[in-house]
């Protein structure tokens, strides 16, 4: 029975809220990337730019995924230094060939956000059925997304491809 899995990795709380609302809106499984060390501080912060500019993937904490080919796999990332998080690129070089139907989700402090949607759908080599890039303001005032989100969330759940590609662009470039 196919099932929607909503997978972030968050580092500061932005995505996590964000695949909170959506895995609720969807009535889907929630699953964090976790890896085998932390992102605490100014290093962790450090780490965390240097790894995304420069394309690591980083090994994450050994745990079976709950992604099943056919499931709706809802993918999260924060944006780093206009980049997808690495724990994401790990996430989707692992497991890309289990997906089949998929979406892409970001948060930003203010840009990157499409072109991180656009490095996501590459890399895991899939044409999303819905996009969606919310800037840290737009996260942290509900209302300022509650379009974006609905309009996310209806493209997904009548499952067309590319569907709500246009609705979901942030007000604010991303």
């Amino acid at each position: 029975m196919s099932k929607v899995v909503v997978v972030y990795f968050s580092r500061d709380g932005h995505t996590a809220a964000i695949a909170r609302e959506i895995a609720k809106g969807l009535g889907g499984e929630i699953e964090a990337i976790e890896e085998t060390n932390g992102r605490d501080g100014p290093l962790g912060y450090l780490r965390s730019a240097l790894e995304a500019l420069l394309g690591v993937a980083p090994t994450l904490a050994s745990r079976q995924s709950r992604v099943h080919r056919g499931d709706l796999v809802v993918i999260g990332t924060p944006v780093w230094v206009w980049n997808m998080a690495s724990p994401v690129r790990s996430y989707l070089l692992a497991h890309r060939a289990r997906i089949s139907r998929v979406a892409f989700f970001c948060t930003c402090g203010g840009s990157g956000g499409h072109k991180v949607l656009g490095d996501m759908r590459a890399l895991c080599r899939r044409a999303p059925l819905a996009r969606l890039a919310l800037t840290e303001a737009e996260c942290a005032n509900r209302g300022a997304h509650k379009a974006q989100m609905a309009a996310f969330l209806r493209a997904l759940g009548h499952g067309r491809p590319g569907e709500a590609d246009e609705p979901q662009r942030a007000a604010h470039p991303a």
